[in-house]
């Protein structure tokens, strides 16, 4: 009776693990989820931990799918779903995971802000659980989404933090692919062709390895876009097309995205404006399909461009109108400044130069807003070199540190040992240590010196001395304000026909009496000398 009792307990307990099993993927399926939490749909704590690894596998590879092929509202269900299940067993790499699936989701959709939350939520849970490969990811993941909102401070700041912890990592390939991939699209932004084709080949050439196909199609986008920039249209044309092939092999929409509107840009600068119209369509059809605004503002300036190409001004203005819209709405700084270039052009061309003129202040403010990140990228390069100089000083500080505590440990043993039996052997030992140390402590004084010296001289001949030590004293520069300003640019005038009369030597003696002359006045007045051309 009670081994009957005991087989019954056991086929109801098999019976309510696959009735849950079951009712989760009921809940994955779903075509409108609801955003009600897991919980009111069932208890993690009633289903066996098997079991709950079991459907955490499931609903992972689930969002994955439904990721992939645009579907967000399943695959955030899924993501959901498979977080309440991890946190119920306090796996914390699971948490992470999950919430990293999340931020996903979010950055698919446009919805950059909460990307960037469930980001910082998982790399506190992989903080947790000790897994560097997980904040690596998690972080270069933040950084793209910077990159896409025009700032490429932020992105090159957290590039280089992913980059730092990828190295740590024993198995560091594929996530240092993933972060020059990445950082190749910052060159691409400055116009560095050649170090962005640079990290796009290493990239390419550890995905072509691994045989990640989705990592693939993106890199060579990506090269294909270089050749774009470059007007090597046939070259470019070529990486596009085998990105989409790529993209369309795994099913994965967004690639496929990116590769039509790239098309579409191809066909626009060689002045198929039909074709170009043709792919355009498809790309605003397939972001509206996947719910990605970014990629929806791009298409409608797109969208904007060619029809004013094609005298369609009224449908210009509107499709660069959504555009701007849509970049306002993501705060994106590049795509904002897209949409204001198509609106001035569209009302210039219909006369309207007082609409025009005011798209054309915004875009101005815009590129204004641009520079200002491209600079701030520059000083963030500064610092981060002295920042290694810094570490490689600290590192000699410690080396220093080890070999005299080594030195020490080797004097004590010495003596312990010999100490009854060699005493004058001992004390010229001694004596030739502490000299090798004093030695040694002053070699070392004078490399730091030297490093430091180098330090100094670098930011001296960067930016004003004053600005410098502030920076040494600070670590970081205080923003100034100032009410006006003025700009002098000067030229000798008939300086070539006056140049065609003097000897050389004579010249050199004029230019040099000039020179001084300038450096009185400015030294004078306090005013700051930019540059010298010519």
């Amino acid at each position: 009776m009670k081994q009957t009792q005991n087989h019954k307990e056991k086929h109801h307990k098999k019976l309510r693990v696959l009735f849950f099993f079951c009712l989760s993927l009921l809940l994955v399926s779903a075509q409108q989820p609801s955003t009600t939490d897991t919980a009111k749909y069932f208890d993690p704590e009633e289903i066996p931990t098997e079991a709950q690894k079991q459907l955490i596998d499931s609903l992972t590879k689930s969002a994955n799918d439904n990721l992939r092929k645009g579907q967000f509202s399943k695959a955030l269900l899924a993501a959901q779903n498979s977080l309440e299940l991890s946190r119920s067993l306090r796996d914390y790499d699971l948490i992470g995971n999950c919430l990293n699936k999340i931020a996903t989701v979010h950055y698919y959709q446009g919805e950059y802000f909460d990307a960037l939350f469930y980001f910082d939520e998982s790399i506190s849970a992989y903080k947790q659980a000790g897994n560097i490969k997980g904040m690596a990811s998690a972080t270069n993941n933040k950084g793209a989404i910077y990159y896409y909102l025009g700032n490429l401070l932020k992105a090159l700041e957290h590039y280089k933090g992913a980059l730092m912890l990828s190295e740590t990592l024993a198995d560091k390939e594929n996530s240092v692919a993933s972060i020059r991939n990445n950082m190749a699209g910052i060159y691409v932004k400055l116009g560095d062709y050649e170090n962005a084709m640079s990290h796009f080949q290493m990239a390419k050439s550890t995905y072509d390895r691994i045989g990640d196909r989705k990592k693939l199609s993106q890199v060579i986008n990506g090269i294909g876009e270089i050749y774009l920039k470059k007007h090597q249209y046939q070259e470019a044309r070529s990486y596009f097309d085998q990105a989409l092939h790529l993209a369309k092999q795994i099913d994965d929409q967004q690639r496929i995205l990116e590769a039509l509107l790239s098309l579409g840009e191809i066909e626009e600068h060689q002045g198929n404006l039909k074709e170009a119209l043709s792919l355009y369509d498809q790309s605003l059809d397939l972001s509206q399909q996947i719910n990605n605004p970014l990629y929806r503002a791009k298409a409608q300036i797109a969208l904007g461009s060619v029809s004013l190409k094609r005298g369609a001004i009224a449908q210009a203005i509107a499709h660069c109108q959504d555009g701007l819209d849509g970049g306002e709405h993501l705060k994106s700084i590049t795509v904002q400044k897209q949409a204001c270039d198509c609106l001035y052009d569209a009302y210039k061309s219909s006369g309207m130069n007082s609409s025009a003129l005011v798209y054309l202040e915004k875009s101005i403010a815009l590129k204004d807003s641009l520079h200002a990140k491209q600079t701030a990228d520059a000083v963030l390069q500064m610092q981060f070199e002295k920042q290694l100089l810094l570490d490689s000083m600290a590192h000699v500080e410690e080396q220093k540190k080890l070999e005299l505590s080594h030195q020490e440990d080797i004097r004590k043993k010495e003596k312990q040992r010999n100490i009854f039996i060699i005493i004058g052997v001992f004390l010229i030992l001694l004596a030739v240590a502490i000299w090798s140390r004093l030695n040694y402590v002053r070699k070392s004084k004078l490399t730091l010196q030297k490093e430091k010296d180098r330090s100094e001289h670098l930011l001296l001949n960067i930016l004003p001395e004053d600005i410098a030590e502030e920076l040494k004293e600070k670590g970081y520069v205080n923003a100034q304000n100032f009410e006006s300003a003025a700009i002098l640019f000067t030229d000798f005038k008939s300086f070539t026909e006056t140049a065609s009369r003097l000897s050389p030597e004579d010249l050199v003696q004029e230019l040099n009496i000039c020179f001084k002359a300038f450096d009185i006045i400015l030294d004078q007045y306090r005013i700051e000398k930019i540059k010298t051309i010519g």
